[in-house]
């Protein structure tokens, strides 16, 4: 037995588990790496809004939101929990202003901390994906203080180079696990849809979802399903009544994991419409799949490269590109691609020892 400690500083995974709130692909990921950490004998740690339990082998302590005096709470349990735990390692994701406490703890009791990049925004200061600026303040000044780093691609290590002045960092994508590897089961294949051109993404300005929706509009002989949950609330709602009329579109709103997973099975492309990314967990759920991607955003250029299906710059080019992937022969050329590339590169279990250079 490994008997270290490591925990996930983040709040979501028990309910991503339970399938009862919506979350992004940042928890997910973080989901995989604790399971994955787990599976080599680590003590796993994350926290809970709800309550302290352990599922799945995962030790959720409780870690309430409080509104008007939440950062006061949070620099309380920061360090209480770092006292109580011990951790030998502590890994977190995205921006956010608890890395400014989190970093300072870390290195006033010794703990090795991680921080993994989600967005390319979080390594651009002044454009993280944070609304407060005096929280996008607090977050860089503990970035700063951060020595070991996990990028999803390039432009995210040169950026930290470049704004940070940080070269300790590591290139891992995103990781996959089978659904069976994390829920435990294996659901049936959702027959509802079949052969469809699948969107999935929670819905903010960013991630452009009225492109889909027009696409829609315009290739009546398809059918299209939009999955997402109301990060920007009124886009979502403006979004939803503008599909309502349009009968070869179906808008699910939220789903959890393992529904989603099982419309990917059965999807016939996935379509990207997001101005920026770091490395889309649905890339992923596509390839493992089988499912070429068309996006407008390519990491490290990865999908032109690998010919794992096609990048596009406009709504136009999206159509147009649509119709001529699905010609058979450049469609089974583009599977074929996605067998090679997906087996070799979102290995968890190799990616688990590539972070052993950090801990």
């Amino acid at each position: 037995m490994n008997n270290k400690n490591v925990i996930f500083w983040t709040k979501g995974i028990d309910q991503l588990i339970a399938e009862n709130r919506n979350v992004g692909g940042l928890t997910v990921q973080m989901y995989f790496w604790a399971k994955t950490f787990f599976t080599n004998d680590w003590n796993v740690y994350s926290f809970s809004d709800v309550k302290e339990d352990n599922i799945q082998g995962i030790a959720f302590l409780k870690f309430p939101t409080k509104r008007y005096i939440g950062i006061f709470v949070e620099i309380f349990l920061t360090m209480f929990y770092i006292l109580k735990i011990r951790p030998d390692v502590i890994i977190i994701r995205g921006a956010g202003r608890s890395l400014s406490y989190l970093s300072f703890f870390s290195r006033i009791f010794s703990v090795k901390l991680i921080f993994m990049g989600a967005s390319d925004t979080d390594f651009i200061p002044g454009e993280e994906l944070i609304k407060a600026n005096h929280d996008k303040k607090l977050f860089r000044t503990g970035l700063r203080r951060v020595k070991n780093f996990i990028v999803q691609n390039t432009f995210q290590q040169d950026m930290l180079r470049k704004n940070y002045n940080k070269n300790n960092s590591l290139i891992i994508p995103n990781i996959w696990l089978n659904e069976t590897s994390y829920s435990g089961k294996k659901e049936n294949i959702n027959k509802e849809f079949q052969n469809h051109i699948l969107w999935v993404s929670n819905f903010r300005k960013l991630k452009r979802p009225e492109w889909f929706i027009e696409l829609a509009k315009q290739l009546p002989q398809y059918e299209f399903v939009m999955v997402g949950g109301a990060i920007d609330s009124t886009l979502f709602e403006k979004c939803k009544a503008e599909t309502s009329g349009v009968l070869n579109l179906h808008f699910l709103g939220r789903r959890p994991l393992n529904y989603v997973n099982q419309l990917f099975k059965t999807a016939r492309v996935f379509v990207c419409t997001s101005e920026i990314e770091g490395f889309p967990n649905t890339f992923l759920q596509a390839w493992a799949n089988n499912v070429p991607v068309i996006t407008t955003f390519d990491p490290d250029g990865i999908i032109s490269k690998q010919n794992l299906g096609a990048v596009v710059t406009n709504l136009s080019e999206l159509k147009s590109t649509l119709e001529a992937l699905n010609e058979n022969n450049k469609y089974k050329s583009v599977q074929e691609n996605i067998k090679g590339y997906f087996s070799t590169n979102h290995d968890a279990q190799y990616a688990y020892h590539l972070i052993q250079r950090f801990i």
